[in-house]
Parts: C-alpha cells; structure tokens; sequence
C-alpha cells in the first residue's frame, strides 16, 4: 500500500468514526499491562531521535501526573513524553499517570492503556486502546480519565537519568524505558496469552485491534478460529512458536517487504511474549530495538524506530513515519512528496557534460541528525516514469556543503542509476558508509563517462520547499529549480561513539574453515587517556555488508570483545575498523577453536599512517605451502577508493613462480588462500616469499598466515617495506 493510500484509508476512518461515534454504545474493560526487563548485560549503543521530512510533523499534547519521581526522572520522563509527542498526532490530550514504585527485580517498568474500548460505529467488534479509540472518535471517550497508566521501578539503583544518550555501560537510561513503555500505552499491545497449556486471546471474544494483525508463519491469521480455536493447544502452540509475525501493510512495506517478526519464545513470558518485537531480530544496534522485551546497560534508544511507527499507522494512528515501502537499499531522508509528477530535462547529450546538474541539498537538522552522529550507506533516485529512449545512466554524487554550495573538491560517495524506464525507484549502496560531518549535497551531474547519454531527474508536484537547484553553468549556476522537489534520496542511519582517529584489524572471523577449524576473533582496545572513551566497533564482512555498536571504554582500561563478529550480531569472514576521538591501543587475536583448546594469531590495528598506498611495495617472508602447513594471504582496503594490487610468489631460491592481481574494494577484506598451490601450482615450497605492490588506491594492509594442517595453529606474518 502506498503512503498516498493509506493516508487516505485513515482519513476516511476519522471521517466516519467522528460522525457515528457519538451514537455508539461504547463499552470499557481494562487494558493488559507490558513491562520491559532488565537484559543483565551491558549493550552501548546510543539512537538518537531521528525525525523525518518527508511528512509534515506530527503533533500530539500530553499531560503527565507524577507520583514519587524525582526532579532528574521528571526530566527524563519529559524528554520521552516531547518525543513521541513528534511522532504521532491526536486531536485529544493524552493523560498519563506515572508512578515511581517498587517492581519485579528484573522489571524496569510497565504500562498499559488505563482500559480499552468497544463499540466504534466503524469497527464495533475490536477493542481499540484508550488514547488510540479518542483519535478515532474525535473526541476525549473517558471524560477525563488516564488514558496511560505506567510504573517505574523505584528499588532499581542504576538508573542513568541523562538526556543526552551517554549512557554510562554499568547504568540503565530512564529516557528509553519511558519511551518504551509510553509505546504500549498508546497501542503496541496484544491480548494473547498462555495459561496451563492452553493459548486464548480477547476480552469476551473480540480481538484488541493489535490482534487483527498478528499472523503465523504460513501468513495465517492468529486469531482465526478455525486454525487455531479460542482457547486451544494449538493457539498456545504457536504463541511459543518463535515464529509469529506482523502482517499489516505498512509496517511490512517499511521493512522491505518483509514481516515483522514479533517476539514469542518457546516458553510463555507473561508481560513480553507476543506484544515486543523479537529480540534477536532487532539487536541493540538495529533501529527498531526500542520495542524489544528487554534492555541492555549503557544502551539509549531515542527513537521509536520505523517498524513501530508504522505499526501504529496499521492500527489506525496518523505518525511522522513514511510507510508507503522502499526497495531493498532504498532511502530515508527525503524533501518530496513521494510522487513523480513529471521530468526535469536539459536535452539529450547533457549526461556528459559536468557544468549540468541537478542538486539537492539536505540538511542534516531538518531530520534531526547532528554532525558526525550520522552516517549515509545509500542513494536513491526517482524512476516511476517511462519514456521513448529509455533507460538512461547518470552519475549521482554526494559532496560536503560548503557555505551553501556543494564542495566537489573531495567526493564523499557516488553511484549510477538508470532512470527512464519507470522499473522503480534506482538505488545506489556505496561502498562503504560516509560519516558526514556536516550537511551535504546529493548532485546527479554529468560525467565524460557518458557523453551523449540523455540527463533527467524526475521531481514531485511541488511547491519546491527550498533544497531542490540546477544548473547548466557548474556549481557557482546552481539556483532554485522552477518547480517541485527532485527525487533524489539519501539513506542516513545514526551512529554513537567514534571519532577521527581509526584503527584497522585486516583480519576477523566467525565462521568454519578447512580442516574442522572454528575460526573466531577476540578484539582488544586499550584506552590510555584519563576520561572514558566511546569508540565505535565495526565489521565490514567480506562481499558487503557491516554491522557496528558503540562501547564505552573507562579512563587507563580496556575492553576485551570476545568473538566479536558473534557479539555484532554477524558471521564469516571481513575487517574490523575501530574509530574514536581519542588515541587506542587496538589489537586482536583470530583463533581455531577445538576439542583441546584454541590456537591462535595476533593481528594489529593499523591507524591510517601505519598503512600502505599507490607505489608502495611490500614483502611478506616465511611462507610455506606443503603437507605440514599452508599459506593464506590476506588485504584489506581501508581507504575510499577501490585498490588494485600486483602480487608475485617467489621460492625459496628467489624464483619467481607467478603474478597475479588482486582487486580490493573500499572498505573490504579479500584473501588469498593457499595462494601457492591454487595460483603456482606448487604444495612443495619452503621459506617462500610473496611481494605485493599498490598499483592503485590507499589505505592498504597486507599480512600472512601460516596455518599448521595438523593442530591448525595459525602464525602471522606482518607484511614489511624495503629499507
């Protein structure tokens, strides 16, 4: 379903709901209460409150009653309350009741809808949650009463009620629970449960509105009776199932197509089974962890994420969230409409030219990004029209801003997309990510790669809001285009932590190998200053793709990260990056795990200056290819630019076996393996060398290894320059 459609969809709810409501026979019964749990382990990672632009701003009012909080919790409480305030919109005061009382140990809060409501002239057999059935009917339906009842755990002792998303590692960030649990009381909440052995759901026989959108893994709906009888084994069976989904249209367009999954562990946990998200699909690090069951130490999530916006849009909730659906890749941070009204053109042959250009410039406060605290991974451009000749390539580029104008002194990212054709929307995923520092441009410019390629870029019906301008003349031509925002998109993901200092580890594992090997990498980081540190950990896993989470180091201490691609969430094989504002001593060891322990290698973390670039060459000595041990060589680029490397293998008499190149993209790991026997044709070579020559790029690191085939103990070979 598009954005277009569905807001139409609840327009027309409200508009018959506000008339008929009134003469209903509503009816109340109370709401269910969630709880959030402590994890009891520390997860750092901060999100920070992101708001999007392509929708006018959501606005809702609430009035919060405290009972027992201090003046910091208040605080704290606030901040939760000003943010979903942005995000969803009601005619009606929310009133909420917030107590700060003893709770469960692991209990950080629980909350609810005060009661929830039946008999809506629109849907008279689906209970609908206090502050959710006021939007539908328009008007205050409980006269007064709470619409949110929510608790807060008074006996736990390491709350962190700071706003600002430095968490400390060992505290727990009010601000987060809050916003979690205020999730529940607007509707994040179901009515299924297991009780001896039997699952049910409903209050007198009629589904929560939560409920209507709850499916198996066969895309059947939970509450159909004649799958699964109310109450039944069955509907108990598959509440524990570890495989129930979310089936409405918009919270599976915003994830790609994909339903969400929710959260049901093989076990019952009343408060948590069912109305959560599934934790294990939504880690810490990912964007939709708020609505997880439990949470980490040190973690600050200060977002509701884009799968529980448009989860409460399926429920009937006008949001900030654009649910109409990107492709796979596709972009979040956007000034049109989402509507292709037509093509801006200069005429055919332009797409080579670099003088043209049709720009947009993106401001990172207009989605509420602060500068280095976010990152661009992709581009998108509009493609939903067709026309004669088509499809044609241009060439998109993103630039830094500098005093209002695209600075293209340094190319922070570029792609091609192919428009014309109306396939859809085209998308870029660069490299690597960008960290921006500041605003940028998105600019699809002409390029000597493509002389005589038509140059086009659609745009949505306008007004132009401001950030939409062209040029036939080069940067210094560029103003306002007549008419309508250009579909040029950017997808930004917030980060935390890290800095301009990076350390790379070439080299990092979870993943099986030759022999019955079980390859792992532990990471160590060493902070010598004298104040704590948030360092930003990355794996970029080989053939694309990477995953990251911010930790806390304390002042003259270090963190160790046991198998820390496993502690990422991720698998294979790839590189680590390491960034902070301060100095680290980063180091590794990528290890075989077996029956009678582990054996291991160090590898270093390389900062930018320890690295290798175009016309530097390298030996690496001591290598071996024969039935006792084996040789693999190893490159990681992490540079911006892709590298090519020229390789020769040389014997022990300094005989040159064979040449052979090796492309490493920007920000990979590629390796060799076994390169003598599968590139020379030769597993007889003792005190072998291997020299390696940057024919282009920057950033480059090279290393050995020589894996014993019997114990599979590997040793490293660090690569070293002639004198």
């Amino acid at each position: 379903m598009s954005c277009k459609k569905s807001l139409l969809i609840i327009f027309a709810v409200l508009i018959s709901v506000a008339d008929l409501a009134g003469s209903a026979d509503l009816q109340q019964r109370p709401g269910p209460t969630l709880v959030i749990r402590s994890k009891g382990v520390s997860e750092v990672v901060f999100m920070p409150p992101r708001v999007r632009g392509a929708k006018v701003a959501a606005t809702a009012n609430f009035e919060v009653t405290y009972n027992g909080f201090s003046a910091e919790a208040q605080s704290a409480f606030q901040a939760a309350v000003d943010i979903w305030s942005q995000h969803i919109s009601s005619p009606v005061l929310i009133r909420v009741q917030a107590d700060w009382t003893p709770l469960d140990e692991d209990v950080l809060g629980a909350a609810g809808a005060r009661a929830v409501w039946r008999g809506l002239s629109s849907d008279p057999e689906t209970w609908y949650p206090d502050a959710l059935v006021d939007v539908l009917a328009g008007y205050d339906v409980g006269e007064g009463e709470f619409d949110i009842v929510a608790s807060f755990n008074s006996d736990y002792e390491d709350w962190y009620f700071g706003t600002d998303g430095n968490t400390p590692w060992n505290r727990t960030d009010l601000l987060t629970v809050v916003l979690h649990e205020l999730c529940h009381g607007l509707g994040f909440v179901g009515s299924a449960s297991v009780d001896e052995g039997l699952g049910s759901w409903g209050t007198e026989g009629f589904p929560i509105i939560f409920d209507r959108f709850t499916e198996d893994g066969s895309q059947t709906a939970i509450i159909d009776t004649d799958v699964y009888p109310n109450p039944s084994e069955a509907l108990a069976s598959v509440l524990q199932s570890r495989s129930v989904y979310w089936g409405g249209a918009n919270a599976v367009a915003v994830n790609d197509g994909t339903r969400p999954r929710l959260y049901a562990p093989s076990q019952w946990e009343e408060g948590s089974s069912y109305s959560h998200l599934d934790e294990s699909t939504y880690p810490a690090s990912n964007p939709n962890s708020l609505m997880t069951p439990s949470l980490g130490t040190g973690s600050a999530i200060h977002d509701p994420g884009p799968i529980a916006l448009c989860i409460f849009e399926d429920l009937g909730w006008s949001t900030s969230e654009t649910c109409g659906g990107e492709p796979v890749g596709g972009c979040n941070v956007l000034y049109d409409n989402g509507e292709s009204a037509g093509a801006a053109w200069f005429g055919g042959g332009h797409a080579g030219d670099p003088n043209f250009m049709m720009a947009v410039h993106f401001r990172l406060a207009d989605f509420g990004y602060q500068p280095g605290q976010v990152e661009m991974t992709g581009l998108c451009a509009g493609n939903d029209l067709s026309f004669q000749g088509g499809p044609w390539t241009n060439r998109i580029f993103v630039y830094a801003d500098a005093s209002g104008q695209p600075d293209d002194s340094v190319i922070l990212g570029q792609g091609d997309i192919s428009t014309g054709d109306g396939a859809g929307m085209a998308t870029v995923t660069l490299t690597a990510p960008v960290r921006l520092n500041g605003d940028f441009w998105v600019v699809n410019r002409g390029d000597a790669a493509y002389t005589g390629v038509d140059f086009n870029m659609e745009m949505d019906s306008g007004p132009n809001v401001g950030r939409s301008f062209e040029s036939g003349t080069g940067i210094a031509g560029l103003t306002l285009a007549e008419s309508g925002n250009y579909i040029l998109r950017a997808n930004l993901q917030p980060v935390s932590g890290g800095g301009d200092i990076s350390y790379w580890v070439a080299a990092a594992a979870h993943v099986s190998g030759a022999g019955g090997s079980r390859w792992r990498t532990d990471l160590g980081a060493f902070n010598p200053s004298a104040s704590l540190v948030n360092a930003l950990f990355r794996y970029r896993r080989t053939g694309g793709g990477f995953v990251s989470k911010t930790v806390s180091i304390p002042a003259k201490s270090q963190v160790i990260l046991d198998d820390i691609v496993g502690f990422l969430g991720s698998s294979g094989t790839g590189s680590l990056e390491v960034s902070s504002d301060e100095i680290l001593l980063v180091g590794s060891r990528t290890y075989n795990q077996s029956s009678n322990g582990t054996y291991g290698q160090f590898l270093d973390g390389y900062r930018s200056s320890e690295v290798f670039s175009a016309g530097d060459t390298v030996w690496l000595t001591m290598l071996e290819e024969t039935a006792a041990f084996r040789t693999n060589i190893g490159f990681t680029n992490s540079g911006s630019t892709n590298a090519l490397l020229q390789v020769t293998l040389f014997n022990s008499s300094g005989v040159q076996l064979t040449i052979f190149t090796v492309s490493v993209p920007a920000g990979s790991n590629v390796q060799e393996n076994q390169p003598f026997l599968n590139r020379a044709g030769t597993n007889t070579v003792r005190a072998a060398t291997a020299s390696v020559e940057i024919m282009s790029g920057a950033g480059v690191i090279v290393y050995g290894s020589v894996v014993d085939n019997i114990t599979g103990d590997p040793t490293t070979i660090p690569a070293k320059e002639t004198p």
